[in-house]
């Protein structure tokens, strides 16, 4: 870019590359935020499909103590993590909308399929 503009190292170094690096710094701590985000919503996943597991396995083995768990994790993800551009939140909302319907509808049918009262 600095090659097309005729700019020296020193003319790129102080016209763009360090009124621009900011916006790079920052661009970096976001992503890294939403890495983050990212492996503690996944963990969050396993942890209820245990539970889901366990739950549907023996009817009554999921405490109070591990729905606080679950409800305290969602808590943080929520408020720990980076905020999603409007942009991107609208374009994927009916897309996350119809795969959590699906998911919950496959859940659903399992336990009823596994239920003793399905019969």
């Amino acid at each position: 870019m600095g090659l097309v503009a005729h700019v020296t190292l020193a003319g790129y170094l102080v016209e763009l590359f360090l009124p621009s690096q900011p916006a790079f710094l920052d661009a970096l701590e976001l992503a890294r935020r939403h890495s983050a985000a990212s492996s503690r919503k996944s963990q969050l996943e396993v942890l209820t499909d245990e539970l889901w597991a366990r739950g549907t396995a023996t009817g009554n083995s999921v405490t109070i103590d591990d729905c606080r768990t679950v409800q305290d994790h969602s808590y943080r993800h929520r408020r720990d993590s980076p905020q999603v551009s409007e942009l991107f939140y609208r374009r994927y909302k009916r897309q996350d909308e119809d795969a959590m319907h699906r998911a919950t509808v496959q859940k659903v049918a399992a336990l009823n399929s596994a239920s003793p009262l399905a019969d």
